[in-house]
């Protein structure tokens, strides 16, 4: 007979390979989904590059304020998402419904909003972020074009996000690989002018628009004007939601709990955008060719911590559940499963990246300088990637769990007083280049990691509301 002890070894041992077959299954359609987007944006960048330092700069130099842009949209996003999982761990399906609805309401409000506040700063942004004269015309209308469907990309942030916390991967997945794919083929019809390609023996007559700059945000434009409508379709009728054909009505109570989760994450990700604005000028004061090298690197880095974030998307939707349930062991056994996949995936990628840095850089551009300035500052990211690791799933714990004022502080105290400070310092007083204010980026990963270790392992986070 079996003793107690071994029972009970063989229960948790067969909870732990549910729970990982649960894990992997929610995470490989966002694993997927921005594996695809990555590539999209390899090409996209690509396209650009091959326009020349400059093409590639006036898109780079404005690159930060977009992501400043999304950490509205996505703020909002996880208060959806951290409301919604719990209360579909708890089985409250009207609770469900109600957040749904707030959800909807976020979308406009919010979409709204920061379309006509990023449209009316985009004349300036270059200026303000130190571009050279020759770029600072493109840059801003890139900026501007990418700014004006704001409500669309809402959609895709934040209703997306309500999907995945009733565990709706799938369909989010699709309509993001669909617009992808639409963006690349408007990429090939905006970006160049019309040509004569020899396909065989036959020549094919390709017409294109010849927009350069702005015809990759045009492309960019018209695909989150898609994937929005998309979005709002499938979560209109999601029956788990439960909001087909009811009216979308406003409830200050659940809109204030979404609201209250999200807040401390919209500042952490404005602070820290604004942080990447401000390392982005910093870098743009080094020359264009740093900045090309910089802005490419940071490109081609993203495929390497997809599966990180795939594993993050998938815990906050879990750990959402499992305190809804009131579940504390089986709340352990996510993170430690999701931060031990998520470590040794990147860890394996770390090392590709290593051996792999100098052709990565030429896939996006022809000119030498950029791409061994770029390989350099690839290698040296590459050995942070475990680190980062633990980075991102203790972010998607504390989002699932709605544990989200901690980490901003966290986030907040890293970026401005560990990879700035120090990146002024190299740059403006010791005249250093890339390489060092690289490795600044990296001990801000080490610091948030060390940081976020520390919130985990004290356990406040276990008793957030």
């Amino acid at each position: 007979m079996k003793s107690k002890k071994e029972g009970c070894w063989m229960k948790s041992n067969s909870e732990s390979r549910n729970e990982l077959r649960l894990l992997l299954t929610l995470a490989l359609p966002t694993v997927i989904e921005q594996f695809l987007m990555t590539v999209v944006q390899y090409v996209d960048t690509a396209m650009v590059g091959h326009l020349g330092a400059e093409a590639s700069a006036a898109v780079g130099v404005t690159s930060t304020m977009v992501w400043l842009s999304n950490a509205p949209l996505y703020a909002m996003g996880v208060g959806v998402l951290a409301n919604i999982a719990r209360a579909s761990g708890e089985g409250d399906e009207e609770q469900i419904k109600k957040v749904a609805m707030q959800a909807v309401w976020l979308t406009g409000i919010v979409g709204l909003a920061e379309g006509v506040l990023m449209v009316g700063i985009s004349p300036v942004i270059p200026n303000i972020l130190g571009a050279e004269a020759a770029i600072r015309r493109t840059a801003a209308h890139y900026y501007l074009i990418v700014s004006i469907p704001m409500i669309f990309r809402a959609g895709i942030l934040i209703l997306g996000a309500g999907l995945r916390g009733v565990r709706e991967v799938k369909k989010p997945m699709w309509i993001n690989i669909g617009i992808n794919i639409l963006h690349l083929f408007l990429n090939f019809l905006l970006i160049y002018p019309s040509r004569t390609v020899l396909i065989g023996n036959t020549n094919l007559h390709i017409w294109g628009a010849g927009f350069g700059v702005e015809g990759a945000a045009t492309a960019t434009g018209i695909s989150f004007s898609v994937g929005g409508m998309l979005m709002a379709a499938v979560f209109l009728t999601n029956q788990e939601l439960g909001i087909c054909k009811e009216k979308i009505c406003f409830d200050r109570e659940t809109m204030l709990s979404c609201v209250k989760i999200g807040l401390p994450v919209a500042f952490e990700r404005i602070f820290v955008s604004l942080g990447h604005v401000v390392f982005t000028a910093f870098v743009t004061s080094l020359g264009t060719v740093c900045l090309a090298a910089h802005t490419i690197a940071l490109t081609a880095e993203q495929a390497f911590y997809i599966p990180g974030y795939g594993m993050q998307a998938a815990v906050s939707t879990l750990i959402g559940n499992a305190l809804g349930e009131k579940d504390e062991k089986r709340v352990r056994r996510i993170c430690k499963l999701s931060a031990c996949c998520a470590v040794i995936i990147m860890t394996i990628g770390g090392a590709l990246l290593f051996l792999g840095a100098e052709t990565m850089m030429k896939l996006f551009t022809p000119e030498l300088e950029v791409v061994r300035m770029g390989a350099s500052v690839l290698r040296l990211v590459a050995l942070s990637e475990p680190v980062f690791a633990v980075v991102i799933i203790c972010e998607g714990i504390y989002n699932g769990a709605g544990y989200t004022k901690v980490p901003f502080f966290i986030s907040l105290s890293s970026m401005w007083g560990v990879r700035l400070l120090s990146s002024w310092i190299c740059i403006f007083v010791f005249k250093q280049g890339l390489i060092v204010v690289w490795l600044c980026m990296i001990a801000d990963t080490v610091c948030r990691c060390l940081c976020s270790t520390i919130v985990y392992l004290r356990g406040n986070w276990l008793k957030a509301r």
